[in-house]
């Protein structure tokens, strides 16, 4: 059971994004509420959408709350989170990776080069993470609760944790959060198997969000529908943000299942670079690592995306753990919903798409004449 309705928390998360200007340890979460409507943010578009819904949103059952703690590493791990409290209960409120232009980074990218990690194993912003959650010490209630980058955190801690700490959560709560890498579902599968674990854990994501849709699901999601189509990869992008659940009389509306971008995301994901061993995994990795540093916007990173798949191909590992026939899978899935969506969708979607399916099949052909 909730502590609060997951659409408040939902709220939360998005105020996260915003710095508490004059911190003091202690304040009253009406105090920092009061700072946001008085200073507003007009930094870039993401920060003033953010702005304009986390105004329209009610925060009346937490402005009795303390901000305990609030800790800001944009400097250098790029890690940020809030620790609200009231008499019986603790709050770790995770934010999310930041838009590319963040002006506390040093170029933009921290936070991003940190989510490439996940592929390769814990990330430093994790470790960081987990070094304040053991060195919290207290008998309240623990509820851990982020948005993307942030709601992986909150999972990664749920997981990691000692049994004592796990006992002291309340509930997991993350949105449009990537899970975990495939090594860590091995190295913890008791804890991930655990009904016990399972029952603290809600995972909320958006229909046509494709972040969430990276890595291996800890536990099945509850799909919200968008208020964005998710038709482009403008739209999937828009998706991914807080403000983009839809909702009615205050309540997220419920979706039946993933769109074909949020698909394609986890082909990328899991069925293209999981598929690598672990040296070629490192180098696909470290050369996005490369584009990250260089300051190429997000449309250019889609457009990276598409370029590597196409001229990495060779790296596909030599072994057997190629499953043609998986891929061949999803290829035959993807051309069903492409055939039954192909006028609603434009035509440059349409072209990504036969770029993607075109290099699939060619794995599919290389792959079949090495067996």
């Amino acid at each position: 059971m909730l502590r609060y309705r997951a659409e408040d928390y939902a709220s939360l998360c998005a105020l996260t994004y915003f710095d508490i200007p004059e911190y003091r340890k202690g304040m009253l979460f009406s105090t920092y509420l009061e700072q946001c409507f008085l200073k507003g943010y007009k930094e870039n578009d993401f920060y003033q959408r953010l702005y304009d819904y986390v105004m329209k949103q009610n925060f009346y059952d937490f402005m009795d709350l303390e901000i305990v703690n609030y800790v800001n590493e944009n400097n250098h791990s790029g890690l940020v989170f809030y620790q609200l409290e009231d008499k019986d209960d603790c709050y770790l409120i995770y934010r999310g990776s930041e838009s590319y232009d963040a002006v506390d980074h040093e170029n933009g990218w921290e936070d991003w080069l940190d989510n490439l990690e996940i592929w390769l194993g814990v990330t430093h912003q994790q470790l960081r993470a987990m070094k304040y959650f053991n060195s919290l010490h207290t008998n309240k209630r623990l509820h851990l609760i982020g948005h993307s980058k942030g709601g992986n955190l909150a999972l990664f801690l749920g997981v990691v944790c000692s049994n004592e700490k796990l006992a002291q959560i309340d509930e997991i709560v993350t949105f449009n959060a990537p899970g975990i890498n495939d090594d860590m579902m091995q190295q913890y599968k008791k804890r991930i198997d655990d009904i016990h674990f399972k029952n603290k854990l809600l995972c909320i994501e958006n229909e046509n969000d494709p972040v969430s849709s990276m890595f291996s699901h800890v536990k099945e999601p509850v799909l919200v529908a968008s208020l964005c189509k998710g038709l482009s990869v403008t739209e999937a992008y828009e998706s991914h943000q807080i403000w983009a659940y839809e909702k009615v009389d205050g309540c997220f509306v419920s979706a039946a299942k993933k769109s074909i971008l949020a698909k394609l995301a986890d082909l990328v994901s899991n069925h293209f670079v999981n598929l690598l061993d672990e040296e070629n995994k490192k180098k696909l990795v470290h050369k996005f690592m490369e584009y990250c540093q260089n300051d190429c916007s997000l449309e250019e990173m889609y457009h990276v995306v598409l370029y590597n798949i196409g001229i990495h191909q060779n790296l596909l590992s030599e072994d057997e753990d190629f499953r043609s026939v998986e891929i061949q899978t999803l290829m035959s899935l993807f051309q069903k919903e492409m055939k039954e969506k192909v006028i609603s969708i434009p035509e440059n979607v349409r072209i990504s798409f036969d770029e993607v399916k075109d290099k699939v099949g060619s794995w599919v052909s290389q792959v079949g004449k090495k067996q």
